[in-house]
């Protein structure tokens, strides 16, 4: 049986847009030849058994938490860079209120702040914050672009 069709029909219920679908056949085709793990073998992961039998997730998110479940194993120093990346703009953010956005893919020379304020006083006092409270994720991101 095809692969795809065997996780959107009966039992598992996964849904994947059309790019979705090339990415999961590459990416599985990746796995195997890289780890030995077959598509029954993957399905049999125990992260992956759980989304498939979750009755709580919709079938895109289950598409996507499969999908994210091959990039991890395919890219996995990518994929913990990028959780990181995640980690520290969400304690910029929640300690802030700053938006912090690194170039895509991370390909470029600079990172973009969006800072919601209303006075000069107000910018200066979020800046400060990032300074002095966040020192040390701000320092993590700007390793990424240098």
């Amino acid at each position: 049986m095809n692969v795809l069709k065997e996780l959107q029909n009966k039992p598992y219920n996964v849904y994947f847009t059309f790019n979705q679908q090339a990415q999961v056949l590459n990416l599985l085709r990746f796995v195997n030849v890289k780890y030995g793990i077959d598509f029954k073998k993957f399905i049999a992961i125990d992260r992956v058994s759980n989304i498939l039998r979750s009755a709580k997730l919709l079938p895109q998110q289950k598409g996507e938490k499969i999908l994210n479940e091959l990039r991890s194993m395919s890219y996995p120093l990518l994929t913990r860079t990028e959780f990181e990346i995640r980690q520290a703009a969400s304690k910029i953010f929640s300690i802030t209120g700053i938006k912090v956005k690194l170039p895509e893919h991370l390909e470029g020379d600079c990172l973009k702040l969006d800072i919601p304020a209303s006075s000069y006083n107000e910018v200066s006092d979020k800046l400060h914050e990032l300074s002095t409270k966040c020192n040390a994720e701000f320092t993590k991101l700007m390793r990424f672009i240098d």
